[in-house]
C-alpha cells in the first residue's frame, strides 16, 4: 500500500450546468467534464496577466475539485464568485472537511489522480478528513521534488499578482490552453508567446549550502534574478535567461551555484542550447 504524506493544500469544490463553462472563461487551462485521472495545472489571472492563484483541478463527470495553495484559496473562491453572475454553478470552500495528500505511486483511496506537472510529482489524493487518520505528515520531501522538477507554487515559492504565467512555466506544462477563447488576463499571454518577450524563466540552482528564498542571484557580477522558493541546496529561481551563457559564473548571494534548465524547457540560455 501506498505511503501517503498529508501536504498543506486547499479543497474547492465547484460544481453545476454551468460549471464548465465558466471556468474556461476565467481560467488559464483548458477545463474538461472530465480529466481522465490527471490533476491538470492552471492559474487565474489578474486583468493584467499576472498570476493571482494556481493550483491542480481534476473534473469527474462535470464535477471540478481544485487542489489550491492556501495562500490563494481565498482569493479564488473570491474571485469566482465574482464571476459567475447568474450562473448555474455552487462553490464548496471544503478546507475544514478535507484534505489533500501525496504519494510516489498510485494512490487507491479517495479522488485519486495523478500530479500533471511532473512524472517525477507522483500522485494525489481528496478525501474527508476521518478518512486521513494514518497519513505521515511531509517533512521536506514534496519540495525537493518540486525543486528538482523545476516547478514553483503559490505561497512557497512566490506571491500573488508578481508574477506572469510565462515566468513560472504554465506555457510549458501544459497550464495554459492557447487554442481556446478568451479568459481573464488572455490578451497578455497571446502577446507573449506571439512576440516571444518571455525572458524570465523558472532556472534550477544548485549549491553546497542552503540558499535562503529571495536571494538574488547573479552571472558575472549582474543581477539576473531572484530565488523563488529556498532553504534547500538545490532551489528554483526565476532568471533572466537572456542574461546567461553557458560560462557564466553564478552566484545566490556570496555562494556559488550551479545553473540548469528544468528537464521540460524549450527555452534554453543565451547564445546557446547549453541545458546545464
Amino acid at each position: 500500500m501506498a505511503v501517503i504524506y498529508r501536504l498543506d493544500r486547499a479543497v474547492v469544490h465547484i460544481f453545476g450546468a454551468d460549471a464548465e463553462r465558466l471556468l474556461n472563461d476565467t481560467l488559464t487551462a483548458g477545463i474538461k467534464s472530465s480529466s481522465g485521472g490527471t490533476g491538470g495545472w492552471f492559474a487565474l489571472l489578474s486583468p493584467q496577466g499576472k498570476v493571482l492563484v494556481e493550483g491542480l483541478v481534476v473534473a469527474v463527470e462535470g464535477s471540478f475539485w481544485f487542489d489550491l495553495p492556501p495562500a490563494g484559496a481565498d482569493e479564488f473562491i473570491k474571485r469566482i464568485g465574482l464571476y459567475r453572475l447568474r450562473a448555474d454553478v455552487t462553490i464548496k470552500d471544503w478546507r475544514n472537511s478535507h484534505v489533500t495528500g501525496w504519494s510516489e505511486h498510485p494512490i487507491d483511496a479517495g479522488l485519486a489522480y495523478a500530479d500533471g506537472r511532473h512524472g517525477s510529482l507522483g500522485f494525489r489524493t481528496i478525501v474527508p478528513q476521518d478518512k486521513a487518520l494514518g497519513w505521515q505528515t511531509d517533512s521536506g520531501q514534496f519540495g525537493t521534488r518540486l525543486a528538482e522538477a523545476g516547478i514553483v507554487e503559490l505561497g512557497t515559492g512566490f506571491v500573488g499578482g508578481a508574477q506572469f504565467a510565462h515566468d513560472i512555466g504554465l506555457d510549458e506544462r501544459g497550464g495554459i490552453d492557447f487554442e481556446k477563447g478568451c479568459y481573464i488576463g488572455q490578451e497578455i499571454v497571446s502577446r507573449m508567446r506571439h512576440r516571444g518577450t518571455a525572458r524570465k524563466r523558472p532556472v534550477i540552482l544548485t549549491a553546497d549550502a542552503p540558499i535562503p528564498a529571495g536571494t538574488k542571484v547573479t552571472s558575472n557580477g549582474v543581477v539576473v534574478g531572484t530565488v523563488f522558493a529556498g532553504g534547500a541546496t538545490k532551489t528554483v529561481a526565476l532568471l533572466r535567461i537572456d542574461r546567461i551563457t553557458p560560462d557564466s559564473k553564478a552566484k545566490a548571494g556570496d555562494q556559488p551555484v550551479g545553473l540548469s534548465l528544468p528537464d521540460w524547457a524549450s527555452y534554453r540560455f543565451s547564445e546557446s542550447g547549453h541545458t546545464g
